[in-house]
């Protein structure tokens, strides 16, 4: 399934990040705001269901997600 999140704004790809994480990661995900340089980052510390139940990982991790606007850029050079 494809989705065009071309259309997200810096807040709305912030929280599409955030929720990401913590559905994936788990709810000991703890979500922060605008960091120095514009990042978005979420960190978390103990066991995670990543990449599976079975072998889940655990310790300290930092999720950093970034947005990138370009409209010069054609979409399937962003990816690059």
């Amino acid at each position: 399934m494809d989705h065009n999140l071309s259309g997200l704004s810096t807040r709305e790809c912030e929280h599409v990040s955030q929720a990401l994480a913590q559905e994936i990661l788990g709810p000991g995900v703890s979500a922060f705001g605008d960091g120095e340089d514009g990042g978005r980052e979420a960190t978390f510390l103990g066991r995670v269901p990543y990449p599976s139940e079975l072998e889940a990982w655990g310790g300290y991790g930092v999720v950093r997600a970034e947005f990138r606007q370009r409209t010069d850029q054609q979409p399937q050079d962003a990816v690059s």
